[in-house]
């Protein structure tokens, strides 16, 4: 987790096999221009990756946590099917 005024808060959890997918997600915080995200990877229908975060708008917002609900403008994204 990261937490300074301008860094990115991030929760959640990789299996070490997924950590990659991890690493990915606070990229797109600290050089990808990203602001708020969350997603869920399932690898033989378990779940190995659970990452959430954001970059709070003022210092006196809570960090997000597990189940926080938003606003979604885009429901439908392209999936990939790793194998």
């Amino acid at each position: 987790m990261l937490n300074s005024e301008h860094e990115p808060l991030i929760n959640g959890f990789a299996d070490p096999n997924f950590e990659e997918i991890r690493a990915e997600f606070t990229k797109n915080f600290l050089t990808r221009g990203e602001i708020g995200a969350a997603c869920a990877v399932y690898h033989k229908q378990k779940k190995v990756v659970d990452p959430w975060g954001g970059l709070p708008r003022h210092k006196k917002d809570p960090a997000l946590e597990r189940g926080y609900l938003s606003v979604s403008h885009q429901q439908q994204k392209g999936l990939l099917e790793l194998q």
